[in-house]
């Protein structure tokens, strides 16, 4: 697996000023990285720039010995998997064609689906629930299941990287943990680098290897839940006082907000 590093990133739109400054990570292989932030912290902004949608004001984002700056869409596209916050659901095209479409990056869109791709294609479909509606057109689906098949189409990418902005929006409380359950074991089975922008504090301590916390465009924090998602990191970041404790069941903190 290459290495994937954010080398002293800022980043601005031209005349504004600046949403992310000198941010540094080594994100690795085989670790689930969440981010963390209150809206507007840069946490989209990243991973925008992560996936060479964006590029940096100053500095670099390597992945290997090459800037992403330097790679083609569809270089990029074979090695990194983007599920953005917000898209448009193809309403013209079927669950299954949709989530078939994270196979492009590695036959190009002309090529028919070989059986190795519908195979991949099946076991994303089973892993996200849409099995059962995968004839059925994507429009005709609610937000949450769209959502699920943003996730699908992830999966079926098969990248080394994956950049998740905030997959567990629109889902119930199961797809949520199934949604970040799949991801869990890609970053166990394939040594998969995983970064997931949350909201949600609570399952970032459950889910993550490495917890990082932007606070207005700024490294606030970067370590392991335990490290990171302390009262005085949390009050700075969201401006809320909590109490930290012991989870009951699982070894990671639990954070419960103070309601005054």
């Amino acid at each position: 697996m290459k290495p994937f590093v954010v080398d002293s990133v800022s980043f601005a739109y031209q005349g504004d000023a600046p949403i992310l400054q000198d941010i540094c990570l080594d994100l690795k292989p085989g670790q689930l990285t969440v981010l963390l932030g209150g809206n507007g912290a840069g946490k989209t902004t990243l991973l925008r720039l992560l996936s060479g949608q964006l590029q940096p004001t100053v500095g670099r984002v390597m992945l290997g010995s090459l800037s992403i700056a330097t790679m083609s869409r569809r270089m990029i596209a074979s090695q990194i998997a983007l599920l953005p916050q917000f898209e448009a659901p193809a309403n013209q095209l079927s669950v299954r064609e949709v989530v078939a479409l994270g196979r492009v990056p590695q036959r190009g869109w002309w090529g028919p689906l070989s059986q190795q791709d519908h195979r991949v294609v099946d076991e994303a479909l089973r892993a996200t629930g849409l099995d059962g509606v995968q004839h059925r057109g994507a429009g005709t689906l609610s937000g949450g299941q769209r959502r699920r098949i943003g996730l699908a189409r992830s999966l079926t990418q098969q990248a080394s990287i994956m950049l998740l902005d905030e997959p567990t929006s629109g889902l119930d409380l199961q797809h949520q943990h199934e949604a970040l359950k799949q991801v869990r074991g890609l970053v166990g089975q394939r040594a998969v680098t995983a970064v997931v922008s949350l909201h949600d504090l609570n399952l970032a301590a459950l889910y993550a290897d490495r917890v990082v916390i932007l606070d207005h465009g700024r490294l606030l924090a970067d370590g392991t839940p335990h490290e990171v998602l302390t009262v005085t990191n949390i009050r700075s970041a969201f401006s809320i006082d909590v109490r930290v404790v012991p989870h009951p069941v699982h070894d990671a903190p639990l954070i419960i907000p103070i309601l005054q």
